[in-house]
């Protein structure tokens, strides 16, 4: 199956350690080295709730799926269903589908169910991960998003390998192999990602009063991904990317079950092609088309059930912006996207739309404005006008005060109509009136660099899309949900000491050294005392129900907690990082009427990195131990989620 490929990509890995120096010894001998500089400008700032992952942080999380980084590192809500299976999220009291997830800024939530596994996106896939919290950003979801972005290639002629081998306590083996070839034309990165996971460990199982260990939670999967840029000239880049990946997977039993011989396999392959163009008439232009598909079968022999499901998307998005004068900027977006699926003939959707924003800075030197308005046509719903309003103002240098108004909706999916037995046609659309408004301050002082961001936030959602039943479960539009709560993020470095290279300048833009020939150079020698806090207060509540009698009403949705606490500290340095991270999850009700609940849990977890930097390549070992404190928790219930484990991982890059 996926047992021989394994193998191939750890005799892979290490025989490009032991002979790197061999396949770039040559060349490196015969060129001589030109340093080029590259001038930009420091960013004022981050976008006001948003959060990007720091491309540190996606290094030490290379051998991890996305899930666990954000489980430690946002204020995202993870919804674990079991170690190595599926893993959704919630953010601000959502639904798991209400978010959308964008790969090179296309939609790739599963038309069928409406849903990312974040279990199956690896973090060595990206180099830039965004979260976006609210509605500040014009987007196509209800509640937020989260954008998968690889940096636009340099087009400067140079090589590169990255090879990774990490090994964890719960017998689980990654493997992780990248390839950058470039020149002046092309750029090319190959990817490969390889997991055999046993997903093995014990836990106390309250359901049965007695020690568990973890059976029947075996996971496989292979990973490609692979990004071509062709520069046809200075104004137009040609870029065709594809990421596809196979999937095994064993799903165990619930602490309340005895056994279990349910499986999974999922083969998915997302294919797009971008056509982007600068200075055309003063507008820049971007083209994407895709196709994806994903086949998905699920077996459970003790009762001979099998489940085959296939779906095919296709989205096209034509974007245009324009400046006509200095600091006001226009965006016009056409979409359009049709979705089968292809066990049915009549359960497909298509929609066509046209959305357009302008944004007004420095009025009267201190406001931004922007206002945005799209409108879809669809194949099965009349849909309504959806509205964006933000403003932005500085009160002083590093000090913004932001509010935005909004509104959006979120389609049925194809599972929601025309699952058999139980899908529901004449289901509408959720919608949703959204406001949030905050402050946020950054701070370059001297050795102190601080960010600060704290957000409130009020979301109705109407038409909320329940399944519920006896024998055959069926979607029904029977709810509105009323969402409203405070986020916090803070994070701050204290710089101890820090030895300069020749061409560093703090008073200068920002200056990127770029070896064009040489693959690594001398770094400064830094050390800072780096932390950070990330806090949720979500009140998600039902308030209007049709159900008679309806018990849910002013009660918590399931599975939203109420607080979140997220804090570290640490010592980074030019050659590594130790840091602690701390955790607080509150109470999470497992009913509609709050009767049952999962208790609260703390999670203790360090993170240790060292570097070592030769002449022709550079290694990074890095180590983890999550749960110091054993904590016996569920994410979901009757899913046991690992005590104190760790692991380990080196990373090579020729």
């Amino acid at each position: 199956m996926i047992g021989k490929p394994f193998a191939v990509v750890v005799c892979f890995c290490i025989s490009i350690f032991l002979n790197g120096k061999v396949l770039f010894a040559q060349a490196l001998k015969k060129d001589s080295i030109r340093t080029i500089q590259i001038i930009d400008k420091r960013k004022s700032g981050a976008q006001p709730a948003t959060q990007t992952l720091d491309s540190n942080l996606l290094l030490v999380y290379n051998a991890n799926s996305l899930n666990q980084m954000l489980q430690w590192h946002s204020n995202v809500f993870v919804k674990n269903y079991g170690v190595g299976n599926v893993s959704t999220i919630s953010i601000r009291g959502s639904s798991a589908a209400q978010t959308q997830v964008n790969w090179h800024g296309v939609n790739i939530n599963n038309a069928m169910t409406g849903l990312s596994d974040f279990s199956a996106m690896p973090v060595a896939f990206f180099n830039k991960i965004e979260i976006a919290y609210g509605n500040t950003q014009p987007t196509n979801s209800v509640s937020g998003s989260i954008n998968l972005e690889n940096e636009k290639p340099s087009f400067l002629k140079q090589k590169k390998m990255n090879s990774m081998l990490a090994y964890e306590s719960l017998q689980n083996i990654v493997a992780n192999t990248s390839f950058l070839f470039a020149n002046k034309k092309f750029s090319n990165t190959l990817k490969l990602n390889f997991n055999h996971d046993q997903n093995r460990y014990s836990f106390y199982n309250e359901d049965q009063n007695a020690k568990d260990t973890l059976q029947h939670a075996q996971t496989k999967s292979l990973h490609l991904s692979n990004d071509l840029y062709y520069k046809v000239n200075v104004n137009n880049i040609l870029s065709f990317h594809l990421w596809t990946f196979q999937r095994e997977r064993q799903i165990p039993a619930a602490s309340f079950e005895t056994n279990s011989v349910k499986h999974e396999e999922n083969t998915v392959l997302r294919t797009l092609i971008t056509w982007e163009k600068t200075n055309f008439y003063r507008w820049n232009l971007l083209s994407t088309i895709g196709v994806i598909t994903e086949n998905y079968t699920y077996t459970d022999s003790a009762i001979q059930l099998v489940n085959n499901a296939s779906v095919l998307q296709i989205p096209l998005s034509i974007k245009a912006n324009y400046s006509p004068k200095p600091n006001h900027y226009l965006s016009i977006e056409a979409t359009a996207s049709k979705a089968d699926m292809l066990s049915q003939s009549e359960a497909n959707m298509y929609t066509g739309g046209l959305q357009a924003s302008y944004r007004i800075d420095n009025v009267f030197k201190s406001l931004s404005i922007k206002a945005g308005l799209k409108k879809e046509l669809n194949s099965i719903f009349t849909l309504p006008y959806a509205y964006h309003l933000f403003t932005q103002y500085k009160l002083f240098r590093g000090l913004d005060l932001y509010a935005s108004w909004s509104t959006n909706y979120r389609m049925p999916t194809l599972n929601d109509l025309y699952f058999i037995p139980g899908g529901n046609k004449n289901l509408k659309p959720e919608h949703s009136k959204n406001f949030e408004s905050g402050i946020q301050y950054n701070k370059q002082n001297g050795k102190l660099h601080f960010h600060h961001d704290l957000a409130y936030f009020n979301r109705s959602v109407k038409n909320w899309i329940l399944w519920y039943g006896s024998s055959i479960f069926t979607p029904h539009n029977i709810q509105e949900v009323h969402s409203r709560g405070v986020e916090y993020m803070m994070d701050f470095a204290y710089h101890l000491f820090s030895t300069k290279s020749k061409n560093e300048n703090s008073k200068e833009p920002l200056l990127m050294e770029i070896q064009q020939k040489q693959p690594f150079s001398k770094v400064s020698r830094h050390a800072a005392i780096i932390g950070g806090i990330l806090y949720a207060y979500t009140l998600s509540t039902t308030v209007n129900s049709v159900i008679p009698n309806d018990y849910s009403i002013n009660k918590q949705i399931p599975y939203v907690p109420r607080y979140q606490l997220k804090m570290h500290i640490g010592l980074k340095t030019n050659l590594g990082e130790f840091t602690y991270f701390h955790t607080y999850t509150g109470y999470r009700f497992i009913t509609t009427d709050e009767t049952q609940y999962l208790t609260p849990y703390q999670t203790g977890n360090l993170m240790l990195t060292h570097k070592f930097q030769f002449k022709t390549y550079r290694c990074m070992i890095s180590g983890k131990c999550l749960n110091l404190f054993n904590t016996n928790y569920q994410s979901i219930t009757g899913r046991y989620m690992p005590q104190r484990n760790w692991s380990v991982a080196m990373n090579f890059e020729f």
